[in-house]
């Protein structure tokens, strides 16, 4: 074979490996770019209903509720599940606020008229019934 033919084919499979490797750094950045916010608003959510939730646990611990407690244990729970799911719902808000306008996260003037009372209410009720509907399966 020509050495030229050879030397040719060569900088041609290294063109076309280069292109191929912008493309999937390319294809990379884009799902990167659309699946960031899905998980920072995931992550965000999980820490801020695990912590919520932890700390109404350590509260009814300190008050010596338990399972043998018949009325208080159960309505402290389904209080504690909405209160968690309520705030995950705000921090997640807060942060999709944070990203689109810039505002600084946790300045008192962000969180001014922020909070909406509907979607506390939507939230902490569909914490506990996606709960209750778990709890059942």
């Amino acid at each position: 074979m020509d050495p030229e033919r050879v030397k040719h084919e060569l900088r041609r499979l290294r063109k076309a490996t280069e292109t191929a490797w912008a493309e999937t750094r390319s294809l990379a950045g884009v799902l990167a770019g659309r699946v960031a916010p899905f998980a920072g608003h995931a992550a965000v959510s999980a820490v801020t209903f695990g912590g919520s939730l932890g700390a109404v646990q350590a509260g009814a611990y300190f008050c010596r509720l338990s399972c043998s407690t018949p009325i208080a244990a159960p309505l402290v729970g389904a209080l504690g599940v909405g209160a968690a799911s309520a705030a995950a719902g705000q921090a997640s808000a807060a942060l999709g606020r944070w990203r689109r306008e810039g505002k600084p996260l946790f300045q008192a003037d962000s969180w001014a008229g922020a909070v909406q009372v509907e979607d506390l209410v939507l939230d902490a009720l569909l914490g506990c019934a996606l709960f209750v509907v778990r709890v059942r399966m």
